[in-house]
């Protein structure tokens, strides 16, 4: 990457919470919200039709997943995202379809911060130093 990345600081720090064990985890997968497009902050009704949405798309492609929620150390925001077995390339069309400026990328559990305009990822260290 020869270019920083132009996210929201706050991305770099996000933590996670999820109530699946990490002995279930795959070994590769996508953090995935569909909430606050485009970094916009929506209310809370449209936000819900969006997670619906893409729980819906990733029904109808048989995708394996489970519910991760990322937020701010105290969770004081927080959105719901979902952890999603699929190609990297795939994760990123998915986050882009959803209009979202990033998504995460964990393999071998090391978690990478992704922008859905260019691909470019960033290691930010391992997942489970991040999980609440």
């Amino acid at each position: 990457m020869n270019d920083p990345m132009h996210l929201p600081p706050e991305y770099d720090h996000t933590v996670f919470h999820t109530d699946t064990p990490s002995s279930e985890w795959p070994q590769a997968f996508a953090i995935i919200t569909a909430h606050n497009p485009h970094g916009r902050n929506l209310p809370a009704d449209a936000n819900e039709t969006l997670d619906q949405q893409l729980r819906s798309e990733m029904g109808r492609r048989g995708l394996p997943f489970f519910r991760m929620t990322g937020g701010d150390e105290g969770f004081v925001h927080s959105e719901p995202g979902w952890a999603i077995t699929m190609d990297f390339h795939e994760a990123v069309e998915m986050g882009r379809a959803f209009h979202q400026l990033a998504i995460w990328w964990i393999e071998d559990g090391v978690i990478f911060l992704v922008e859905c305009h260019n691909s470019e990822r960033r290691e930010l260290g391992l997942l489970k130093d991040r999980l609440r």
